[in-house]
């Protein structure tokens, strides 16, 4: 295994992985490819720290990477829907990259009523699917807190467009890397979400309570997004 760091960027989709791994690739010493199922982050070539940013589950798995037959449950509209969750489309697992370079996983949080509501509207499915990648990403989480040969640190979503400076500063501490200010223009360097500045009106920066009386009037089962949300304060209690 090469000493030279790899970052992973993960999350759920419609979390903020995109503009996280814009907000990295700005970086000097940072390239960050933007979903890349092949592992080509293994081998770039240079001085400078070689990243790749996928959703969770649905792109990149703790231990189960692609399988030729998972081809015929995306060809299938409804099932992709429905079921893509469960059939990761990177050609690496986590513990695949971490096998080659010395592993570095980033994982995005978001406050978990919004990303349902944005997976649901996104990808016009029903929250309780929606809900299913939340659940399996937090699991993936946890699996990776767990071992000791990944070096995990947690950014909230809602923090990074509220407080960008200061978030920057944290994740540049944690990659024991100097502050460019040039990660400020990550939102204009998005490709996927290109915006002239952090838009703070997708900030949640929501009090569990306030949390609790949305999960309320959800059409999940009873229950279900609170204990989704218990777990995401976790989360946010070691975040950077």
């Amino acid at each position: 295994m090469s000493n030279k760091p790899c970052i992973m960027i993960i999350g759920a989709p419609r979390s903020g992985t995109s503009l996280t791994s814009a907000v990295l690739s700005a970086h000097s010493n940072m390239s960050i490819l933007d979903e890349d199922f092949h592992g080509a982050a293994l081998r770039l070539l240079g001085t400078k720290i070689p990243g790749n940013k996928l959703c969770t589950p649905n792109q990149i798995d703790f231990h189960r990477r692609w399988q030729k037959f998972y081809k015929l449950f995306r060809l299938n509209g409804y099932l992709r829907k429905r079921l893509g969750y469960q059939f990761p489309r990177s050609r690496l697992s986590l513990i695949d990259y971490a096998k080659e370079k010395h592993l570095k996983v980033l994982c995005v949080i978001r406050d978990p009523i919004r990303s349902v509501q944005a997976i649901s509207k996104r990808e016009r499915v029903s929250e309780r699917i929606s809900c299913n990648y939340i659940e399996k990403t937090f699991s993936i989480f946890d699996r990776v807190l767990s071992e000791t040969y990944m070096d995990a640190a947690f950014i909230s979503f809602d923090r990074l467009i509220s407080e960008p400076e200061q978030q920057c500063h944290k994740i540049c501490e944690w990659l024991n890397l100097p502050y460019e200010s040039a990660m400020l223009d990550g939102p204009i360097l998005n490709q996927r979400y290109p915006s002239s500045g952090f838009d703070i009106r997708k900030s949640a920066q929501s009090k569990y309570p306030e949390s609790m009386a949305i999960a309320e009037s959800s059409s999940l089962p009873h229950g279900r997004m609170e204990r989704v949300i218990e777990r995401y304060n976790d989360f946010m209690n070691i975040a950077l």
